[in-house]
């Protein structure tokens, strides 16, 4: 510890002191020398359970990169970690002067914000779409942490984290920090990473595991409830669905009541207001019990975490949304259920070893604490058989047994190409075909495989291209599958089918092979095994010995793979020139769009259809299921074409929650707005820049990108009480409104509202000091008034940005008027949001006098009050 304070600068060492950090535990000792030493800074690799101390060696890499001059980026799995950990960032080291942000969904900032930061926490996905757009960015940065790096063997998103952190690997200067839960193989994983690897397998709080045998499981859970209530122990209670949680805790909330204090139900019932305007049932948390589900709206969940920390809530019902990240500290895990549905396949499978540790890991995170884990089953078989599979045997203390981490990439080719195409991006000089079978060499699926096969053709099995068919079978071989002598004899060649009979000398027997169209075969036991073997291989080289194009086609074909090469140069996506593969336009858009060849493809296609507003909606609910590889209900296209009918902004959060179902929550309107608007986006993209699309497309998606926009900024946290869990973002540089607003002020210069038909200026204002130039007023008001005939047949269009000469203009037109504002600078979305709500005021207060008109102006002398309310100002004193 000693050592390593010396090495620590003053004011990290008093940021720490007021965090109450005196001590290093032993694993941040030993990582810590690796990030403060000037000469020995690797890549680490921390592997250690939960409640070990593993963020703060971390958030020490990144802010000692700051210390360098350099950037340092902070990634997570989920948007409501990337939120809290923002929260936790700021509030620890504010006092060291760095411009900390978070970039998600939910808070999003421009990339001119990110640039200006210190430090930014993001998801995996978000970091790797800012590299996409700004590579050169790299060079900035000093240290990434990924946390929970354990999820590259994840099957939604292990592809794309491996393919970034292969990229990331290719920069020597950046160091990467990956932190993980324990799993079974943290030396292969820190072996690829070239990571000096730091592990500790046991916990700094003691969890002891227990499996209860229950033919009632709820009368089992009420009992342990009193118990525990009465020990003033909370739990985390982790059931299979959405409709179980909110069950669940509805009837243990009829009991827990009565175990309550006073003081505690009346602080439950000071929060009325917090849980009335939000969709909890209050009812249930004012029982004391809570519950948690991705259909919860985020206002819900952070505020049914909220009362949890505050002790208010004993229990929470939950599906997996608290598996991991989310700082919800128990005394008492029980899960409920060990088998959950999977969205993916539509079957119930049981949790694997590794979720299910990181689960029972959210129990006994205080210190000087013990966690327990309790796991439920039905029957003493079943009790056998969860020992067996989650633990070592033998014992009568349960010894957890893990999972290795595996590549998922050879599962699908379709990533494959994706990822071939955003490393060439990644090369904006161009790349040689060895460059890039080196890129795939580093990735972890070559690191694992080839250790298991030793295979020097393996990387072929990725079918990179068609060049060399013998080298396509060579990869296909496994260890065992020695190239021996042969005897071959080829019986059939067709156009479409290839068939011999093949003895490797050795074996002395025959066996009947076959390429076809689509398919392979041998009648062998080791094609049975495998899907290939030697007999295929010799028959292959003896066809390809002819040099027959048809023969080399059948054998190409047999594999059933999109050679990825060929593939993009025949799609326009990469050329080929001076023997290095670049990226076309066309390319670049997909990659930097953050869009998959499949679904850019799909959207080209598809734009010729787009006739109106009704056809854009069907093509964003198509691109959403195929995003989320399901079938979404048609109540989400219902919900979408509601809100983008809703004349007022404000009113949307009710539009909203009218909208829920018992199957669709507000959660999960939120998520599909969320993904609504980045493919919006893309497809406005996409028509911009194809010959499919055309002026029309770009204008309905950009009233449609536009209506979401504002839509999301109003499901943010709303509440008081919810403002509170969020009040470091507040204050942060990066999301103060006070400094947007005063940003606004600074930059204000004119405020015109004119007559859409008449093109009369109703109102102006100039906040300038300086008169301003006469041609600019003009200028402005020719651009208002083209805005007018735009807008005519009053369709109230959402706050559109133009500019003129040195100028920014903001635009919103209403249905009677138009209103513009100038500004030096362009402002923030807010301010957006504050021009609609001000137009809208204007035409409910002046209604019935638009309706009957006569020309005079002094009636709308009012307008000058209204703009201080709605953007909480006092400048305009007329």
């Amino acid at each position: 510890m000693i050592t390593i304070l010396i090495q620590i600068e003053d004011k990290i060492k008093e940021v720490l002191k007021n965090s109450g950090i005196s001590n290093f535990r032993s694993i941040q000792e030993k990582s810590l020398k690796y990030i403060f030493s000037s000469e020995n800074r690797e890549n680490l690799l921390v592997v250690a359970p939960s409640a070990s101390g593993k963020t703060l060696i971390g958030e020490l890499g990144i802010i000692q990169a700051t210390r360098r001059g350099q950037k340092g980026f902070y990634l997570v799995p989920l948007k409501a970690i990337a939120n809290e950990k923002f929260s936790e960032f700021f509030k620890r080291y504010r006092t060291l002067d760095l411009r900390i942000s978070v970039s998600t969904g939910d808070f999003d900032i421009s990339l001119d914000e990110i640039e200006k930061s210190d430090i930014c926490i993001t998801t995996y996905e978000r970091f790797d779409s800012i590299i996409r757009r700004k590579p050169e960015w790299i060079k900035q940065i000093g240290v990434v942490v990924i946390d929970e790096i354990h999820n590259v063997g994840n099957k939604s998103r292990g592809i794309r984290l491996e393919s970034l952190i292969t990229r990331l690997k290719t920069y020597r200067n950046l160091q990467l920090i990956g932190l993980s839960a324990t799993i079974k193989n943290p030396q292969e994983l820190s072996e690829w990473l070239n990571a000096k690897l730091i592990k500790d397998e046991k916990r700094p709080i003691e969890l002891r595991y227990k499996v209860v045998v229950s033919d009632n499981k709820f009368e089992t859970i009420k009992k342990l409830m009193k118990d525990l209530v009465n020990n003033n122990a909370q739990t985390l209670i982790f059931v299979r669905t959405r409709r179980e949680a909110e069950n669940l805790a509805r009837k243990l909330s009829k009991n827990v009541k009565d175990l309550l204090k006073i003081e505690e139900i009346e602080e439950l019932e000071g929060n009325t207001k917090s849980i009335i305007d939000s969709m909890l049932d209050f009812k249930i948390i004012g029982g004391g019990i809570g519950y948690h589900h991705a259909g919860l709206d985020s206002n819900s969940r952070v505020l049914v975490e909220n009362l949890f920390r505050k002790k208010l809530l004993k229990a929470i019902c939950c599906t997996t949304t608290l598996a991991s990240g989310i700082n919800t500290p128990a005394k008492v895990v029980i899960i409920k259920d060990l088998n959950v549905y999977q969205d993916s396949s539509g079957l119930v499978e049981r949790i694997d070893r590794n979720r299910l540790h990181q689960i029972a890991g959210r129990a006994g995170r205080h210190l000087k604490d013990i966690g327990f884990a309790i796991l439920m089953v039905s029957n003493s078989e079943e009790a056998r058989e969860i020992k067996k599979h989650y633990f070592k045997t033998g014992k009568q203390d349960l010894k957890t047994r893990y999972d290795n981490i595996e590549s998922l990439l050879p599962e699908n080719q379709q990533p494959l190409i994706d990822e071939t195409l955003v490393f060439i991006h990644h090369h904006q000089n161009g790349i040689e075909r060895k460059n890039l079978i080196s890129f795939f060499k580093k990735t972890f699926y070559f690191h694992q495989y080839s250790k298991i096969e030793n295979n020097q053709y393996l990387i072929e099995r990725f079918a990179l291209d068609s060049e060399d068919i013998e080298r396509l079978l060579k990869g296909h071989l496994v260890e065992s599958d020695e190239i021996k002598d042969a005897k071959v004899k080829i019986t059939t060649m067709m156009v479409n089918k290839i068939e011999g009979i093949v003895n490797i000398l050795e074996e002395g027997v025959d066996f009947i092979c076959n390429f076809s169209k689509n398919s392979k075969f041998c009648t062998c036991k080791r094609f049975k095994e495998t899907n290939f073997c030697s007999h295929l291989y010799h028959l292959g080289k003896k066809v390809l010995d002819t040099n027959s194009m048809v023969a080399k086609d059948i054998i190409r074909n047999s594999f059933n793979k999109t050679f990825i090469l060929d593939y993009l140069l025949k799609q326009d996506f990469i050329y080929l020139e001076d023997n290095k593969f670049k990226c076309s336009e066309l390319g670049n858009l997909i990659v930097e769009l953050f869009l998959d060849t499949r679904m850019f493809l799909f959207i080209k296609n598809r734009l010729k259809y787009i006739r109106g507003t009704f056809d854009f909606l069907d093509l964003i609910k198509t691109l959403t299921e195929m995003k989320l590889n399901k079938t979404l209900s048609y109540h989400f296209f219902a919900i979408l074409n509601e809100v983008l009918n809703t004349k007022n902004i404000s009113d949307v959060p009710n539009t909203l929650k009218k909208m829920v179902t018992n199957e669709i929550g507000l959660g999960d309107i939120e998520n599909f707005f969320d993904l609504s608007r980045w493919i919006t986006n893309a497809i406005i993209r996409v028509a911009e820049n194809t010959i499919e699309g055309n002026n029309h497309i770009v204008g309905i998606g950009k009233r449609i990108f536009n209506k979401i926009n504002l839509s999301l900024n109003k499901m943010g946290p709303q509440n008081d009480f919810i403002q509170e869990a969020y009040a470091p973002n507040m204050t942060s540089k990066t999301f103060d409104v006070d400094e947007i607003k005063k940003k606004f002020v600074s930059n204000l210069k004119y405020l015109l509202i004119i007559h859409k038909i008449s093109g009369i200026s109703l109102y102006s204002y100039n906040f300038s000091a300086n008169e301003l130039d006469s041609a600019l007023i003009s200028g402005y008001l020719s651009a208002l008034s083209s805005f007018g005939i735009e807008l005519s047949g009053g369709e109230n269009v959402d706050v559109r940005k133009m500019e003129y000469e040195s100028f920014k203009i903001l635009i919103k037109g209403g249905e009677k008027i138009n209103a513009g504002i100038i500004v030096n600078e362009m402002p923030d979305d807010w301010v957006s949001e504050k021009l609609e709500a001000f137009v809208g005021v204007i035409e409910k207060k002046y209604k019935k006098i638009f309706h009957n008109w006569d020309g005079e102006l002094n009636v709308f002398n009012g307008i000058g009050s209204i703009f201080n309310e709605i953007f909480g100002v006092d400048l305009i004193n007329r």
